[in-house]
């Protein structure tokens, strides 16, 4: 495989993890269509979400230097916040790990990922229309307890092929009363422990079974693949938010109803 086709699999790696696109379900569709990226290894798994990860550590970087000079302080509300976030990540967790070979069979079907492009579209339109209703608020900061296990359900939700996750959970944020911009933070927040959870259990897989950089696995093209993930993850998370502010992020949802539309009909 060339370097060009890792530049590709990083660009669609960074961009579709956080665009409200599902970047579960594009990489899916590729693996239809490009028969190269039909067997992706852990290598190259691990190496476009730790762009990914690096991604968000750059773009939030003053946001988590606050957080852990807060709880550096040991600010009662610093260590709340941080409960908040953990049980955001226990229902996606619990689902992949108990689920994990369920939902991995569903990503061979490429109806069920366009029904998961639909779910989203809907998610999408439905925030949409309830924060323009009178009398909804959303001014959060920081979700309730209840309000992150609701953000954690829409996240493990988002395992299913083609829903976003992106899309769910900030969707799920804003209906439980965060800021928009506070949504695509807690978001992106309640995500990176999961990402770094299985990039840590695919390095230990990688050891364990002593696999070897095949020729397409050389360093240049997993260098290649980080940096294309690590700047389109940039650029993605730069776009969801300018969308947010503009409260279009439905926007996408005539990207993905035409496309799943597509998939239906000539899948």
């Amino acid at each position: 495989m060339s370097h060009f086709f890792y530049f590709i699999l990083g660009l669609i790696q960074g961009l579709t993890e956080f665009l409200p696109v599902s970047s579960s379900g594009h990489l899916a569709l590729a693996q239809h269509f490009f028969s190269q990226a039909s067997k992706e290894s852990l290598l190259i798994e691990i190496t476009a979400h730790l762009g990914s990860l690096f991604a968000i550590g750059f773009y939030y970087k003053n946001a988590f230097i606050n957080q852990i000079k807060s709880a550096g302080s040991i600010k009662k509300e610093s260590f709340s916040n941080l409960f908040i976030l953990f049980i955001s990540t226990l229902p996606a967790g619990f689902v992949g790990l108990f689920l994990k070979d369920h939902i991995t069979n569903l990503f061979s079907d490429v109806s069920v990922i366009a029904y998961g492009f639909i779910f989203t579209s809907f998610a999408l339109i439905l925030t949409y229309w309830l924060s323009n209703r009178p009398g909804f608020s959303n001014e959060r900061e920081w979700p309730t307890p209840l309000g992150a296990l609701f953000i954690g359900v829409a996240q493990a939700v988002a395992l299913l092929p083609g829903v976003s996750r992106s899309g769910s959970t900030i969707a799920a944020g804003i209906m439980t009363g965060l800021k928009p911009k506070q949504a695509a933070f807690f978001s992106f927040c309640s995500v990176a422990p999961l990402i770094l959870a299985i990039s840590l259990l695919s390095i230990y897989k990688v050891i364990t079974h002593a696999e070897r950089l095949t020729q397409s696995e050389n360093p240049l093209n997993l260098g290649v693949l980080l940096v294309s993930s690590f700047f389109f993850g940039w650029l993605g998370l730069s776009l969801v938010v300018r969308f947010l502010e503009k409260n279009k992020l439905h926007y996408f949802a005539f990207y993905l109803i035409p496309l799943s539309l597509l998939i239906l009909i000539w899948g």
